[in-house]
Parts: C-alpha cells; sequence; structure tokens
C-alpha cells in the first residue's frame, strides 16, 4: 500500500489545483476583453491538464486494476460525450447527451472519491460529494 502522507499530500495538491481551477473558470467568465479571457482559457486547460494528472495519479496508487479501469473508462465516456454536445444541432438529443454527461460526471466523481477514500483507509461515499 502507498504511503498515507504521500497519498495525503496529492490529495492537498489536487484540492489546490481544483480550487485555482474553480476561480479561473469564474474569473473567464466575466473576462473583461478578448486577450484577458484568452489568458484565463489557456490558464483554465493548463490547472485542467493538472488536475487530470494529478487525478490519474492517485487513481494509479490504487491496488485494484478493476476500479482503476472503472476509473478510466469513465474518464473516456465523458470525454467522448463533451464533443457530441458540442456538435449536437438537435435539441432533444443535446438533452439527452447532457443529461448521460451528467449522469457520468456524477459516477465519474463517485468512483475517484471512492478510490481515494479507500487509499487514505477511510469509508467511501455513498454518492459522489461535491462542495
Amino acid at each position: 500500500m502507498p504511503n498515507p502522507v504521500d497519498i495525503r499530500q496529492k490529495v492537498e495538491e489536487l484540492a489546490r489545483v481544483s480550487k485555482d481551477l474553480e476561480g479561473n473558470v469564474k474569473m473567464q467568465a466575466h473576462a473583461a476583453n478578448f486577450t484577458a479571457a484568452e489568458q484565463l482559457r489557456k490558464r483554465v486547460s493548463e490547472l485542467t491538464e493538472t488536475q487530470n494528472q494529478l487525478m490519474a495519479e492517485l487513481v494509479e496508487l490504487h491496488p485494484d486494476k478493476k476500479k482503476q479501469q472503472r476509473f478510466g473508462d469513465l474518464h473516456n465516456a465523458v470525454e467522448e460525450l463533451k464533443p457530441q454536445i458540442k456538435a449536437c444541432k438537435e435539441i432533444e438529443e443535446l438533452r439527452r447527451l447532457e443529461k448521460s454527461l451528467e449522469q457520468t460526471v456524477e459516477d465519474y466523481v463517485h468512483c475517484f472519491q471512492t478510490i481515494v477514500a479507500e487509499l487514505m483507509g477511510a469509508p467511501p461515499p455513498q454518492g459522489p460529494v461535491f462542495s
């Protein structure tokens, strides 16, 4: 089993990156001009990549390969739905895709939270926890 101190440090780093990402997304939505919006878009992209990498590193520490695979499958499903939603032109299909994305994201978050809880020796959450 991985070192609990290393796991805690990765989780704390992920929390910092996630908080920074959330703040940058909010600033991007209210950017005063195109240049500021573009700079924020780049920062959001960088932070998202860092967040994904940290999550993948934590998942790789889990001893259960099936849970690792489930997380990877859910990540791929989320990534596949995003361009489908962007390209969708039919309102009913868009609603269906958005509902599917919402459920897949909930499953993805819950899977990740369960993996981290198990790595830290804590009971897993009953469902996804969004704060």
